[in-house]
């Protein structure tokens, strides 16, 4: 599909039709895997500082430091049909994702 032309210097968010919290994220894992998933929910601060004692660079704190405001803001949060316009076919479902994939998280 995307060989084709018309994609080339094209940009897509290739995100669900879904839009799931973490919550309900820590929910659809638990029920797939048998086991309960739970979400912490850090602050901000409590995250950076997780990041920063596992050896992460200051530049990729800094990126995920801007994701993490921009998911509490809820801005990524909105619905995305990009891969239903481009395939013709429906994203796969993060409850189907975690099942396909089950085998990762055991």
């Amino acid at each position: 599909m995307f060989t084709e032309p018309g994609h080339l210097g094209r940009a897509y968010t290739l995100s669900g039709e879904q839009s799931l919290d973490y919550y309900q994220v820590a929910d659809i894992l638990s029920e797939v895997l048998g086991r309960r998933i739970v979400y912490a929910r850090p602050s901000v601060d409590d995250y950076l500082a997780r990041l920063a004692e596992q050896g992460a660079e200051a530049d990729f704190i800094a990126v995920q430091k801007m994701i993490y405001r921009v998911v509490r803001l809820g801005v990524s949060a909105c619905p995305n049909r990009v891969i239903r316009r481009l395939s013709g076919d429906p994203a796969t479902t993060f409850r189907q994702f975690a099942t396909d994939h089950r085998d990762v998280w055991s």
